[in-house]
């Protein structure tokens, strides 16, 4: 076999061993409204601009203007980048406009979540 790379059966394997919900979902809209709702959201790349193959990021944080990506490989430029969507806010942290989301080669969300209450703390 010459696959080489993290299987996708990773991330629900993960939620389980950790008691977490998961949701696996192509959908930005269902991952936006999770990464809302406190959830972390890891993304697939295509090949594109961040990659000549595939990659997995976080998706940090969104705002009315922003996506904020964390990237693994802590890159200081995107040679692959030429119409310079991405901006680097420091190595590993990235962001993007919004309008070019389209653009960025995401394909694949899976979010989890530890929905379990924290234990209330006790009285003294």
């Amino acid at each position: 076999n010459d696959f080489s790379g993290t299987s996708l059966n990773l991330f629900p394997k993960i939620a389980e061993v950790f008691g977490l919900d998961y949701i696996g979902t192509s959908k930005w809209e269902t991952a936006e409204e999770k990464l809302k709702e406190g959830y972390s959201v890891i993304t697939t790349v295509t090949k594109g601009i961040f990659t000549t193959s595939s990659h997995y990021m976080v998706v940090a944080n969104i705002d009315d203007e922003y996506i904020y990506l964390l990237d693994p490989w802590m890159r200081t430029e995107y040679e692959l980048d030429r119409k310079h969507r991405l901006e680097i806010l420091e190595p590993g942290l990235l962001r993007a406009k919004r309008e070019d989301l389209n653009r960025l080669g995401l394909y694949g969300f899976y979010m989890m979540k530890n929905l379990e209450k924290a234990p209330a703390a006790a009285n003294k």
